[in-house]
């Protein structure tokens, strides 16, 4: 990410509020929910879903659960670092890179299930001003389809193939 300015004022689950990135997966993308009455079928209809926000704080970086399409089976909030191996490296030339490796598991995936593909919405959020309480200059960048960018039904498609 090329950004003029770091600001990362904050942690947890204000993460997102300071420069940032966020990306959602949807592990059931195009898939129907069912709804019949039967609380135990219809819950395994559910798309597999949550947004994670990937931030370099104070206290080093931080990936946190913001969003998750049943908060008792995926819990939102800090992601421990032996879960998530996440680098944030803020370069002299103005850029920041971020580097995740999130386990299928960690998305909502079984251990032995083979993920073939996902729906997938990333945002890049930019802070330029340190006060916490007021963000004058609010800018994002989106990559995702429709107009509500954390709708998961509207996340892009990332195909996965095997070497």
């Amino acid at each position: 990410v090329r950004d003029d300015r770091f600001v990362q004022p904050f942690e947890d689950t204000w993460t997102w509020n300071g420069d940032s990135l966020q990306v959602g997966f949807n592990l059931d993308l195009g898939s129907v929910r069912v709804e019949t009455g039967n609380t135990v079928a219809d819950a395994g209809t559910r798309a597999r879903w949550s947004i994670l926000n990937l931030a370099l704080t104070e206290a080093g970086p931080q990936c946190w659960r913001g969003r998750s399409y049943d908060p008792e089976t995926l819990p939102l909030g800090l992601i421990p670092a032996g879960r998530v191996a996440l680098s944030v490296v803020c370069r002299d030339d103005q850029t920041q890179v971020y580097e995740a490796a999130i386990p299928w598991t960690v998305l909502g995936a079984r251990p032995d299930e083979l993920v073939k593909s996902t729906g997938l919405a990333i945002s890049f959020n930019d802070r330029d001003d340190a006060d916490k309480t007021v963000q004058h200059d609010p800018s994002a960048l989106g990559l995702y389809d429709g107009i509500q960018p954390w709708d998961p039904d509207a996340f892009g498609w990332l195909l996965l193939e095997r070497p």
